[in-house]
């Protein structure tokens, strides 16, 4: 029982220690991202993108950058391989071709930053601070806060 316990207690500590991403569409990332008052951040990746998968296992597993993306925004992997419907619709709407894509997009689907290709721990801070910036959140609060919309 005390093994069991420590693997299942050691998996929800290790599934916490990388941004945590989920696979939707635009239509509930709007949705989402209303409903939050959060930005949305969406990473394009396919399985033979060598700087996504270097990203994933070094900056993505940062603490100073998985803490900050999970508890500021709603973040969006879009694996765009084997024509997942999603992934697609994602690639499609917002013209990526190169991988990585990282997109920062606000709650009606605007792109607020594009950043194409690897970024270390330090580079993705700069983005998550350009994002949060104060007149980016001064005009994302006026969006929410003064119109609701």
């Amino acid at each position: 029982m005390i093994l069991i316990t420590s693997f299942l207690v050691s998996n929800i500590v290790f599934a916490q220690e990388t941004i945590q991403f989920k696979e939707i569409g635009i239509k509930d990332i709007v949705k989402e991202s209303k409903e939050q008052k959060k930005f949305a951040f969406i990473y394009f990746t396919n399985p033979g993108c060598v700087p996504c998968k270097l990203m994933e296992k070094t900056v993505y597993t940062n603490p100073a950058v998985y803490s900050l993306f999970n508890n500021d925004f709603i973040n969006i992997k879009a694996d765009c391989r084997d024509e997942k419907p999603l992934a697609l619709e994602l690639q499609e709407r917002y013209k990526v071709v190169a991988f990585p894509t990282l997109l920062f997009i606000d709650s009606l689907g605007q792109i607020i930053h594009k950043k194409v290709g690897f970024a270390d721990e330090k580079k993705m801070i700069e983005l998550i601070q350009q994002t949060k910036g104060s007149e980016n959140l001064a005009n994302w609060q006026r969006r929410f806060i003064v119109t609701g919309k």
